[in-house]
């Protein structure tokens, strides 16, 4: 919420210690099992059939408010980035809709496995999901300039100033202009050759 909104946006007057519990005591549940056998009952076990080896899990209880806890979190994450991309200037969608995608892929992906057995090539798509996700950040990273935050505010400044501006090569040619020229300069054509 503070990335989309501002430093001064909280969800609740303790998220910090709120959410440090969570991290804490939600893996608890998992690294106790063997006591209470609550989040994986005693059902889950390991087979190897056809020189193949796979689990199979008997979900507790814990397992799926864990589930419910995390996915609740996860929702709520993507509608704050939803509602940042919706309220924020066309210019900046793009980078908001990057973060929305890339937090949507593998939720819906696990959704698909948990709940409805989807399998990509007999495997969880989860990781596959969470690969491609990395690559497509990755890539807005290092060759985008997507979170380069300085890059950002020269795009913002650049798209939502009123004063026209021409950007203008050796050639003197102009190679881009803002919304400003265009208003100002509609019939003048620009190119980068």
């Amino acid at each position: 919420g503070r990335y989309c909104f501002g430093p001064e946006w909280r969800l609740v007057r303790y998220e910090g210690p709120l959410i440090a519990a969570l991290v804490v005591v939600l893996p608890s549940f998992a690294f106790s099992n063997a006591w209470h056998h609550l989040f994986y009952g005693q059902g889950t076990r390991l087979i190897t059939a056809d020189d193949m080896s796979y689990a199979v899990y008997d979900h507790g209880p814990l397992f799926y408010l864990v589930t419910f806890v995390l996915y609740f979190f996860l929702i709520f994450s993507m509608a704050v980035v939803g509602a940042a991309a919706f309220k924020s200037p066309k210019e900046q969608r793009p980078h908001f809709m990057l973060m929305l995608f890339g937090t949507f892929a593998p939720v819906a992906a696990n959704i698909a496995y948990n709940y409805y057995s989807f399998t990509f090539f007999g495997f969880d798509p989860t990781p596959f999901a969470f690969s491609f996700v990395l690559v497509a950040m990755s890539w807005a990273v290092f060759a985008s300039r997507m979170f380069d935050l300085s890059a950002v505010a020269r795009d913002i400044i650049y798209f939502s100033i009123a004063d026209p501006v021409l950007v203008i090569d050796m050639k003197r040619f102009i190679v881009a202009m803002n919304p400003a020229a265009r208003r100002l300069l509609p019939c003048l054509l620009y190119t980068s050759d």
